[in-house]
C-alpha cells in the first residue's frame, strides 16, 4: 500500500471516529428541520441521493462540502422542487473554484404550504405554515491526497408568528483513486443548534454519511457517433441521531443505504435509476440530466408510498 492510500485511510477513519464520538455527546431529542436530510437540487435527488463521493453543484455544501473542490469552472445552480403535502423548496448556489480551493455560497428555502389548525373538533379555526430557510458559505482546500471542506449555515424556522433562528456545521472530505474511476467521501452534517421555539429549541437532523461511487463500464454506442457509454453506480450509507423518548429510551436508529445507477452517453444525456434500503415512504427514485455546452438541466422524479403523493424537481446550471 502507497503512503498516499495509508494517508486517506487514516484520515478517512479519523473523520468517521469523530463523526460516532460527537453522537455520543450531543444532546438526542426529536428532530426537526428534516429539509435538510434531502437532496438540495433535482441533481441530487436524481441520483437517488448518492452524491457524497459525486461533484454536483454548489449546493454540495449541504452534502459534503469536500467535494467543492472538483470543479474546473464556476458555476450557478437553481433548483425548484415539489415535495409532498404540498412542500415546496427552492434552492440556489454559486461555486468558485480556484487552482487548489474553492468557495460557495448557497441558499434553500422549504414551504410547507397551508395547515389547518383545529382549537375545537369540527372546522378548522384557520390555516398556518411552517417557513425554513438556510443560507451557507463553504470553503474547500486540496491538500493533493484528499480534499477537505466546511460550511456554516444560518438557519431559520417560523410558523404562527413565531421565530426562531441558530446555526448548523458541516465538514467533509473527499478522495480519488485509478485516474479518479473510484471515487470516495465522508462527511458530517447539521452540527449545531437552534434558539428556543414555542419555549423548546428545535433539534438539527444530524447525521454522519459515507459513500462511493464507480465507472464500470464504458464502451461506444453504436449509432449515437461513438459517443461513449459510460455506466457509474454509486452507494451512500447514512446514519442518523437516534431519538430519545422522555424516559431517554431510542425510539428510533435510522439507518439509510442508498444505492444508484448511471447511464452516461458521451456525458450529454445521463439516465439514473436508484433504490433505497431504509424505513422511509419512499423506495425508488428516477433522474434525468442534459447537458448542453455550459448548461445543464435536470429532472428527478420520485415515487411515495402508502398513499402519498410523488415529489419531482428541476433544476438548471450555468458554468463559465
Amino acid at each position: 500500500m502507497t503512503i498516499s492510500r495509508i494517508s486517506k485511510t487514516l484520515f478517512f477513519s479519523a473523520l468517521i471516529f469523530c463523526g460516532f464520538t460527537y453522537q455520543n455527546l450531543s444532546a438526542q431529542a426529536t428532530q426537526s428541520l428534516t429539509f435538510l436530510l434531502n437532496g438540495p437540487s433535482a441533481a441530487h435527488l436524481g441520483m437517488n441521493e448518492t452524491t457524497t463521493s459525486t461533484p454536483v453543484n454548489g449546493l454540495d455544501v449541504y452534502v459534503n462540502p469536500g467535494l467543492l473542490t472538483e470543479f474546473d469552472q464556476r458555476l450557478a445552480n437553481v433548483n425548484y422542487t415539489l415535495w409532498i403535502g404540498e412542500t415546496y423548496v427552492s434552492s440556489a448556489s454559486f461555486v468558485y473554484p480556484r487552482e487548489r480551493d474553492a468557495f460557495s455560497v448557497a441558499v434553500m428555502s422549504n414551504n410547507t404550504g397551508e395547515i389547518e389548525a383545529y382549537d375545537q373538533p369540527g372546522e378548522p379555526s384557520g390555516t398556518f405554515n411552517y417557513d425554513y430557510l438556510a443560507i451557507s458559505g463553504a470553503y474547500a482546500y486540496n491538500f493533493n491526497y484528499f480534499s477537505l471542506g466546511a460550511s456554516a449555515s444560518y438557519l431559520n424556522e417560523q410558523t404562527i408568528n413565531q421565530s426562531a433562528s441558530g446555526y448548523g456545521v458541516n465538514v467533509g472530505a473527499y478522495t480519488d483513486f485509478l485516474n479518479q474511476k473510484i471515487r470516495t467521501g465522508v462527511s458530517m452534517n447539521n452540527l449545531g443548534e437552534m434558539n428556543d421555539l414555542f419555549e423548546q429549541p428545535s433539534e438539527l437532523p444530524w447525521h454522519i454519511r459515507g459513500g462511493f461511487s464507480a465507472d464500470i463500464v464504458s464502451l461506444n454506442a453504436p449509432g449515437f457517433n461513438s459517443l461513449p457509454l459510460k455506466f457509474i453506480v454509486a452507494a451512500d450509507v447514512i446514519h442518523q441521531l437516534d431519538e430519545l423518548d422522555d424516559n431517554r429510551e431510542v425510539v428510533l436508529s435510522n439507518n439509510s443505504v442508498l444505492t444508484n445507477l448511471t447511464v452516461s452517453l458521451g456525458d450529454v444525456i445521463n439516465l439514473s435509476g436508484g433504490y433505497r434500503f431504509d424505513d422511509s415512504a419512499r423506495s425508488w427514485s428516477a433522474g434525468l440530466q442534459v447537458n448542453q455546452r455550459d448548461f445543464t438541466f435536470d429532472f428527478a422524479f420520485i415515487p411515495f408510498e402508502s398513499g402519498f403523493s410523488n415529489a419531482y424537481s428541476i433544476g438548471a446550471s450555468y458554468g463559465f
